[in-house]
C-alpha cells in the first residue's frame, strides 16, 4: 500500500505541476485521501492546486488541516 501510495502522489504532482491540469489533479488528490485517509503531503497538494487556480480560501484551508492535525498528533513538537 506505501508503494502504491508514493506512486500516485508522484505521479498526481507531476500533473499538476508540469501539465497545468489542477483542477484534474485536484480532484484525483481527493480521491486518494478518501481511499487512503488524511497524508499531510496529499493535502498539501490539494492546497496547491488550489492556490495554482487562485482558489485561495480552500488552499488555506487544507494548509490550516495539515497543521491542526501536526498539533495533535505531535504536541510537543509545537510547544
Amino acid at each position: 500500500m506505501q508503494l502504491f501510495y508514493s506512486n500516485i502522489n508522484s505521479k498526481l504532482h507531476v500533473v499538476s505541476t508540469q501539465e497545468h491540469r489542477y483542477q484534474e489533479a485536484c480532484q484525483k488528490f481527493t480521491t486518494a485521501i478518501q481511499i487512503l485517509g488524511f497524508k499531510p503531503d496529499l493535502a498539501y497538494n490539494i492546497a496547491l492546486c488550489h492556490y495554482m487556480m487562485k482558489q485561495y480560501a480552500p488552499a488555506l484551508k487544507h494548509i490550516a488541516d495539515i497543521i491542526e492535525k501536526g498539533i495533535k498528533e505531535h504536541p510537543g513538537v509545537y510547544m
